[in-house]
């Protein structure tokens, strides 16, 4: 009964956000968000994003449907969820999904409604695409500026390949901060011995001199020589 009632729905929110005889009088930006790389054999999460929405109701939009584009060969669907009250739905036969408020009292106008899961199959650059997009506000159709997302996937060689080279990276950079720290130390070192010697000649040097002019001072000797003169 469950999947009776969502094949329905489904059926209904595709014919409702493809109402193809209605001119578009709003307008939605949308393009995909996740990493620009990642490793084969991953699971990777695409956001679908909206924003720029310019609607001739309210300024928002409330449903959302097209066909996601990817390559088999390089990506596996895994999954599909609408986010932030838009429900999602998709056939995965074609693809073709749809993300709507049912509610019609939130609607969005920029930000995150919906995610794509897929798990990486090979190494390469494949681009994941959005085609005969459509959308709609409050009562009418909009017209939808899509950019696609280009994916790196690395292989697990070049990966480990990369994470030894990094970690020599480190290494090296470890290795120089800590020669600079010493040569720093030796340095701070060298200059408190040479202050501190200075400061000890004079100390030196000081008392000397005091110790004499008492000498003096207190030397009959002396004091007779001071007060013949």
């Amino acid at each position: 009964m469950k999947k009776i009632f969502n094949s329905i729905l489904l059926v209904i929110t595709l014919l409702f956000i493809s109402i193809n005889n209605v001119k578009a009088e709003g307008v939605i930006s949308v393009n995909y968000i996740s990493k620009d790389s990642i490793t084969e054999g991953n699971i990777i999460s695409v956001d679908i994003n909206i924003n720029n929405v310019s609607a001739s109701t309210d300024g928002k939009m409330y449903s959302l449907g097209g066909y996601i584009d990817f390559d088999s060969e390089y990506l596996e669907f895994i999954s599909f969820e609408g986010k932030n009250g838009f429900d999602g739905l998709i056939n995965e036969n074609n693809y073709k999904i749809a993300l709507i408020d049912y509610t019609l009292s939130k609607g969005s106008n920029s930000g995150v409604i919906g995610t794509i899961t897929f798990k990486t199959i090979k190494s390469g650059e494949t681009t994941i695409g959005f085609r005969n997009a459509s959308g709609t506000d409050l009562e009418k159709n909009m017209e939808v500026s899509f950019s696609s997302k280009k994916l790196n996937i690395k292989s697990k060689e070049i990966v480990k390949e990369e994470v030894k080279e990094t970690k020599k990276e480190v290494k090296k950079e470890v290795k120089t901060t800590k020669k600079e720290t010493k040569k720093e130390v030796k340095t701070t070192k060298t200059t408190e011995k040479v202050e501190t010697n200075e400061e000890v000649k004079e100390t030196i040097v000081e008392t000397i001199t005091n110790d004499f002019f008492k000498y003096i001072l207190t030397n009959n000797f002396f004091k007779r020589i001071f007060h013949i003169i």
